[in-house]
């Protein structure tokens, strides 16, 4: 049994679930099926443009950094997620309230 944000200390009782929590370090702290998992300011914004159906090569000029560099950043959200494929990832987020966060 993983233990909740509010276990570690992260929220009070009163924190709603589909209110986006940021920790200190500025990173989106989400509580999954397999435990806690923090997202990067980048990881973030890279992961709004996928769930929105953006290719790489489209997200990587939007953010100015190579197409190469997103798959990158793909690849570690899918494994923070636990997906393997990109619409695994699309369907987990939907799951866990992010397109509410991000549209």
């Amino acid at each position: 049994m993983s233990l909740s944000l509010q276990d570690h200390g992260f929220v009070n009782q009163d924190h709603q679930k589909d209110v986006p929590f940021y920790d200190i370090k500025g990173r989106l702290v989400i509580q999954t099926e397999f435990g806690i998992e923090y997202f990067t300011k980048r990881e973030v914004e890279i992961l709004k443009y996928i769930v929105q159906g953006y290719p790489a090569k489209k997200v990587g000029l939007l953010l100015g950094i190579s197409y190469r560099t997103v798959e990158s950043y793909v690849a570690t959200l899918k494994m923070k997620l636990h997906c393997h494929r990109k619409s695994d990832l699309i369907i987990t987020c939907m799951k866990l309230g992010f397109l509410k966060v991000f549209l």
